[in-house]
């Protein structure tokens, strides 16, 4: 009798042990359609597009020669891509400050003075883009403008296609 209570216990206490273990979390979904990225913390995130298609989107920080980061890049990629596969919002034969390219200097007065503004659209290899520039800090150090922080939202769609090509290249 003392062995099978000794058992009962036994068993209680295993179950009981097992339902204070924390129940593994499910992996989350990509957000479909739109997503929140924060420099210099939360600079990296997954997007699901329309079509299924996951995308890999950053703000990616291009210091210059001293170590400053007075630019930030958004960089768009297939998940899964390697590591310095191409941004597929650039373009060859393109040149100059791009929608998807921050400069600190650029929001020293703040982001609806900025050259693009805060809300800025593109369409590159089949890809539309609508960027909200929530917030931007810089700061002033000696002879320029570096980042603190910056805040993007991102609606990332796949357009379909329109005579075989891609609506927007």
């Amino acid at each position: 009798m003392q062995a099978a209570l000794f058992l009962g216990l036994m068993t209680f206490a295993t179950v009981a042990a097992a339902a204070r273990q924390p129940v593994p979390a499910k992996p989350a979904k990509p957000p479909t359609g739109m997503v929140l990225i924060r420099y210099p913390d939360a600079a990296s995130a997954l997007v699901k597009a329309n079509n299924g298609t996951l995308y890999r989107v950053t703000l990616a920080a291009e210091p210059n020669a001293r170590g400053t980061v007075s630019d930030l890049v958004l960089v768009v990629r297939e998940d899964g891509a390697a590591p310095g596969a191409p941004n597929l919002l650039d373009r060859s034969g393109w040149y100059g400050y791009q929608p998807y390219m921050f400069s600190a200097t650029d929001f020293k007065s703040g982001v609806e003075k900025s050259l693009h503004g805060a809300r800025r659209s593109l369409c590159r290899n089949g890809l539309k883009l609508d960027i909200m520039v929530k917030d931007a800090v810089v700061e002033k150090i000696v002879l320029e403008h570096r980042f603190v922080a910056m805040t993007l939202e991102v609606a990332l769609e796949d357009v379909p296609l329109a005579d075989g090509l891609p609506a927007c290249r």
